[in-house]
């Protein structure tokens, strides 16, 4: 069932010859700007195991939380990369591997992935609750 979801998931964010950020930000419409509450509970209805309206805002929150938790150089990098999808395939794909890349380099990024292997990030039994690990990394 996880790959037909993921299939389902990959398949609403396009064709596959952009990467994954153009993606995310063709299919929620981030051309436009952001998408008003109204609209993002539409999208959540929409989306294979998508959240019921009352769970859509306390999911949004715990995640402006955890993405907050990040480094501000990587959270600009990742802006950059979503925004690589208003360039032209090739250009965009540049864009996005460079903004990626250009977060691994980083002292914040060395130290968050020492920790999340010395969490045991790196055993299957973690991989399968991984969003707890990313809120434990915070702290």
């Amino acid at each position: 069932k996880m790959h037909r979801t993921m299939a389902d998931v990959m398949k609403a964010m396009g064709s596959g010859k952009r990467g994954p950020m153009a993606g995310l930000a063709n299919m929620l419409g981030l051309g436009a700007g952001m998408p008003s509450p109204e609209q993002m509970a539409k999208l959540a209805e929409k989306m294979p195991g998508g959240l019921p309206p009352a769970e859509l805002w306390p999911f949004v929150e715990r995640l402006a939380l955890r993405i907050a938790s990040f480094p501000a150089d990587a959270i600009a990098l990742a802006k950059a990369a979503v925004n690589a999808a208003e360039l032209p395939t090739e250009q965009g794909l540049l864009e996005e591997a460079a903004c990626f890349n250009g977060t691994l380099g980083t002292a914040a990024a060395r130290q968050r992935m020492a920790r999340f292997l010395e969490l045991g990030g790196q055993t299957r039994a973690v991989e399968l609750d991984l969003g707890s690990l990313v809120d434990r990394l915070a702290e």
